[in-house]
């Protein structure tokens, strides 16, 4: 789940966050990814930024905005509770408030929005005994898989494995979380991803 650069730097400038930039024109530039050990930093500075219930939930109503402007119908997005956990409000009450905007959203007829949980893997076994021990802890409906990001050499997959394992003995109301190995995509749910253009719908 992503931020627009205008809800960052208006939440930056409310909560007093230095960004590594001074103007918004230089923010949105920020957007165009030249690598990912770029992303990854503004990523951080982004979780910086969350200070209480309402930048989530800002953070929320925006990402549902997006998905309406581009016809997105279902997604699912990542979420990382570690990163909230040592550099925001905690991971645990991070993800409550995602879940209970995420269901109003739906209520209102807005996308439907599922999570799946990623293990920063700069953050090595401590990230992962988090994020295993909070899915276990939690089993929320909104999670549905478990994910792995953040940069991949000198960080050996093969070092996760055990946090998957638990994954997989995780189940939710939405059934057991998919791992990178349980992954499957119906065609059905794919061809539902999108709402009707304008132009076609009855």
């Amino acid at each position: 789940m992503t931020v627009s650069p205008e809800t960052l730097w208006e939440m930056a400038a409310r909560n007093h966050v230095a960004l590594p930039v001074g103007s918004l024109p230089e923010l949105r530039a920020l957007y165009n990814f030249e690598s990912f050990d770029k992303f990854v930093a503004l990523w951080l500075a982004m979780c910086a930024c969350f200070r209480d219930d309402a930048d989530y939930e800002r953070m929320v109503d925006g990402f549902a905005a997006d998905c309406i402007r581009h016809n997105i119908r279902y997604v699912e997005a990542h979420f990382t509770p570690f990163n909230h956990e040592k550099f925001a409000i905690g991971g645990e009450r991070a993800l409550a408030v995602v879940t209970r905007r995420l269901e109003d959203v739906q209520a209102s007829r807005g996308p439907v929005v599922r999570l799946i949980a990623d293990i920063p893997s700069e953050a090595g076994e401590e990230a992962g005994e988090y994020t295993a021990g909070l899915l276990e802890r939690e089993s929320n409906p909104f999670i549905v898989a478990l994910g792995l990001g953040g940069p991949e050499a000198g960080f050996p997959r093969r070092r996760f494995a055990p946090y998957f394992e638990r994954a997989r003995r995780v189940s939710t109301a939405c059934g057991p979380l998919r791992t990178p190995t349980s992954c499957a995509y119906s065609p059905s749910a794919a061809s539902a991803a999108t709402w009707p253009s304008p132009a076609t719908s009855a």
